[in-house]
């Protein structure tokens, strides 16, 4: 999962050292389904604790907009879905800079 977001990020890097904006196709490469883990620390035990992580990236219909299916196979109940739309340079609230 941090590897994701990592290369999210490193995308709307790059993509924004090239233009004035970003536009959702900018992001079209990133769409599809990719797996990996997430790693995070367990206040409780004070260790790492790392479990699977997926995400499926899309567009929307329109495709002004960017969606995000989180997936976590072994805890189905945190799974989530976000809409973000690019606007200008700004990513959803986020200003990119």
């Amino acid at each position: 999962m941090k590897n994701i977001l990592l290369a999210t990020a490193f995308l709307l890097l790059c993509s924004s050292l090239n233009a004035q904006t970003v536009q959702v196709k900018d992001l079209y490469n990133s769409v599809g389904s990719w797996e990996g883990k997430l790693t995070y620390l367990d206040y409780a035990s004070g260790k790492p604790f790392t479990m699977l992580a997926n995400i499926n990236i899309g567009l929307t219909a329109d495709t002004k907009g960017y969606v995000m299916g989180y997936e976590y196979p072994k805890e189905p109940q945190a799974n989530s879905r976000d809409t973000t739309f690019i606007v200008g340079n700004y990513f959803g609230k986020d200003k990119i800079v």
